[in-house]
């Protein structure tokens, strides 16, 4: 029996761990093109205090905030090529996953492993934001028992050192294990002052990195901005804006356990899933954080419902039938999820959703002369044509500043002005001295759905950027089905 339980958890890891590195190769995230060249940089220059790539904001002092990890990047493509990273993306969502159900002895993870991948997949792939994933998991499993945390505190300083140079998630960390020290504190009614001291040395330590305390500086900016985010970013959008049937199915278990198993549940372990929880539904981005940390909590809900069940023959059989039906039907999500997924991925490749053809052409373009891009196309413009600076990319939402004469104030912000044909949306272009413009086709993008053109429905309706030029006597120099490139009138080709 507990062959057959290690074997079917093996096939569930072995499932999830294919799809998500059939993700990772087919999927080419838009922030791709910059991480590549920034690890380049680093590795020959070292980190750079102002931006390298843009002409809108050059001596904006840009932060890295995941400098380690784009230098790793660089360094890795160039041996294993985009496959093999491909394959450490999944290694390291298998591995997260493998260290949250870590505990279960093998018997109740396929439930919670299988809906949280289910929310991971439409995150994952070759990016950093996977590795908060795997530090999370790894401060809940650090926090989660006093005799672990007494044997292992000191390595505490170490993991938030390591998290704050490779990825800006790093905070979750922090906040994560003031809420459990000070939750546990309250419940027990005592709070040891070595523990507060080991805390404040984790603290300490986000700021051994190159930008020292400017990466606090740049992480709280960030923060700040969140309500704009939600109204231009869809990473950023509330829980409506995108199905998530996994996560509200993984939500409801974990409610399930904490209203049934009120008296044996932590104060922090509740208290953490819903504040976890509330964060995820107020913006995409941050489900996956809640689906890794209920994965160990639901693994005990299961332990605990298998001792109130297991004493009565009859019950105990129930309960066994009815946790099969849960994992088939987390099985069925999942592969639904994956196929979904897989479905969009097809559409987020080279020569599909980022311009393959039109970018010869613009490398055809003097340096000189200055080209705006769709702001999803910024990283590959930076990847592909890596002597050419761009008007906006993604690492560039949040970045405003007094700018120096000659610079953009908030270079996306200008974006949107363009973007959505807001007043001024002319005078971006002429400030800037924007002689190409490389646009998306807008009648070949796809319907989203009904909810989406419900939430568009209420705003006026933008008039497209191409037609926009065309009334304006842009030239169209080139086009094909999915990319439109416009010349200035009356400057040379």
């Amino acid at each position: 029996m507990d062959l057959r339980i290690k074997a079917g958890h093996l096939l569930v890891m072995l499932a999830v761990g294919a799809a998500f590195l059939s993700r990772g190769i087919w999927v080419l995230d838009p922030d791709f093109g910059w991480h590549l060249r920034m690890g380049q940089i680093i590795s020959l220059t070292g980190v750079p205090n102002t931006d390298p790539f843009s002409y809108t904001m050059p001596s904006f002092p840009f932060v890295d905030h995941e400098w380690l990890t784009n230098w790793g990047i660089y360094k890795l493509y160039g041996f294993t090529g985009m496959t093999g990273l491909a394959i450490i993306g999944a290694g390291i969502t298998v591995a997260a996953l493998v260290i949250a159900a870590a505990g279960s002895k093998g018997k109740w993870m396929a439930v919670p492993v299988l809906l949280s991948a289910g929310v991971l997949i439409h995150r994952g792939g070759v990016r950093p934001q996977i590795l908060d994933w795997v530090f999370l998991t790894l401060v809940l499993r650090l926090f989660e028992d006093m005799r672990r945390w007494d044997k292992w505190k000191w390595v505490w300083p170490a993991v938030m050192l390591l998290w704050a140079n490779l990825h800006g998630g790093f905070p979750v960390g922090i906040a994560v294990s003031a809420l459990i020290l000070g939750l546990r504190a309250v419940q027990e009614k005592k709070f040891k002052l070595q523990d507060g001291v080991i805390w404040l040395t984790g603290l300490a330590a986000t700021f051994a990195n190159p930008n020292g305390w400017r990466l606090w500086q740049e992480v709280i900016s960030q923060a700040a901005l969140s309500g704009f985010f939600r109204k231009t970013i869809m990473e950023w959008q509330p829980f409506w804006a995108q199905a998530e049937m996994s996560y509200w199915i993984l939500g409801t278990l974990a409610a399930s356990v904490v209203y049934r198993y009120r008296e044996r549940v932590k104060l922090w372990e509740a208290g953490l899933l819903a504040g976890l929880f509330l964060s995820g539904i107020t913006a995409l981005r941050h489900m996956s954080l809640f689906a890794v940390a209920a994965i160990p909590f639901t693994v005990k809900g299961f332990s605990w419902m298998e001792e109130e069940f297991g004493k009565e023959k009859e019950m105990k059989r129930r309960w066994q039938k009815f946790y099969q039906m849960l994992t088939v039907m987390a099985a069925v999500l999942f592969v639904v999820e994956t196929a979904v997924d897989w479905k969009n991925a097809l559409n987020m490749r080279e020569g599909k959703f980022y311009p393959t053809e039109a970018v010869r052409i613009v490398e055809e373009i003097p340096i000189s002369e200055r080209v705006m891009a769709e702001y999803g196309w910024g990283g590959y413009l930076i990847w592909k044509i890596p002597d050419r600076k761009v008007f906006v990319d993604g690492r560039m939402a949040g970045w405003r500043w007094e700018a120096p004469e000659g610079e953009s104030d908030w270079a996306f912000q200008d974006y949107l002005k363009v973007a959505e044909g807001s007043e001024g949306w002319e005078e971006v272009l002429d400030t800037n001295q924007v002689k190409w413009v490389l646009w998306g086709r807008e009648e070949e993008q796809e319907d989203t759905g009904w909810l989406d053109r419900l939430i568009k429905g209420k705003f006026p309706e933008v008039v497209p950027l191409e037609k926009r030029l065309a009334e304006k006597g842009w030239i169209r120099e080139y086009e094909d089905k999915w990319a439109v490139l416009f010349r200035r009138q009356g400057e040379n080709k």
